[in-house]
């Protein structure tokens, strides 16, 4: 097995080799934020009962991987849906999401994972009062030294009217997030209607089950760090912490589909 790194503007790739030279696997990644990187794979391209290969270019693949990103500036590597052939004990745990794909089966765990790649000088993040306790709980597990400030709301009056929010919709995998862009006034009322249109989409073409719904905050934001109470109104729930995925670190908040 061999692979040689191929560019593209924003995405590099590692394709593995057989002995007769055909693809046997793939593993992706990019640049997110100025000192992580998000990866996806490895995928294997062998269905053969031995799987003892398979774990070989999943593994050759993994180390290529950390080869490469290690002789860069940033301190992590990230993937928030890694495959089953990442190689076991080279990464760590982030936490679980439970996600549907968009389906009638029962929601299934994805784990998230992580692995340093230099020390981690630490930070400070913004925390609405409500998300701090959360926070606190995570950095320790996860051993990221983070100041976490107090992050409150601006009063309306300083406020536009109007707030954006930005949608990547995955339909083959049933997954939609979102990401605040401008505060306003009308922000949880939008990030409800979003939830909503949805919904409204999924009952249109005749699906039981909207998408999952995940939202990103980015905790260099003071503002989208304050607006987590509304986030939580609109029956969001803090699943994990994305280290350096942004700015500073990123919050996935995950929708709970039983809130009305």
């Amino acid at each position: 097995h061999d692979g040689e790194p191929l560019d593209y503007p924003r995405l590099r790739a590692l394709l593995a080799h057989d002995a007769a030279g055909r693809p046997a696997g793939l593993l992706c990644w990019r640049q997110s934020g100025p000192r992580a990187v998000v990866f996806s794979g490895p995928y294997v391209f062998d269905d053969s009962p031995d799987r003892a290969l398979a774990r070989e270019t999943a593994r050759l693949l993994t180390e290529r991987f950390l080869a490469q990103v290690a002789r860069s500036e940033v301190v992590c590597a990230f993937s928030e849906r890694p495959t089953a052939d990442v190689p076991e004990g080279w990464f760590e745990s982030l936490g679980r999401l439970t996600l549907r794909g968009g389906t009638e089966e029962a929601p299934g765990e994805q784990e998230a994972l992580f692995r340093h790649l230099r020390e981690d000088a630490g930070g400070a993040v913004w925390a609405s009062p409500e998300l701090a306790p959360f926070l606190e709980r995570q950095y320790a597990l996860l051993a990221f030294p983070r100041d976490i400030l107090r992050a409150e709301p601006a009063p309306d009056k300083l406020l536009a009217a109007h707030s954006l929010l930005a949608t990547a919709y995955d339909r083959r995998r049933g997954l939609a997030v979102l990401r605040p862009l401008l505060d306003g006034r009308d922000f949880q009322a939008n990030l409800a209607a979003h939830v909503r249109a949805m919904a409204g989409q999924a009952e249109e073409a005749g699906l039981e089950h909207g998408p999952d719904l995940l939202l990103h905050l980015d905790l260099s934001e003071p503002w989208q760090a304050a607006r987590f109470p509304a986030v939580a109104a609109c029956g969001f729930a803090p699943r994990l912490i994305l280290p350096h995925a942004g700015v500073s670190d990123l919050l996935v908040c995950q929708h709970v589909p039983a809130h009305s």
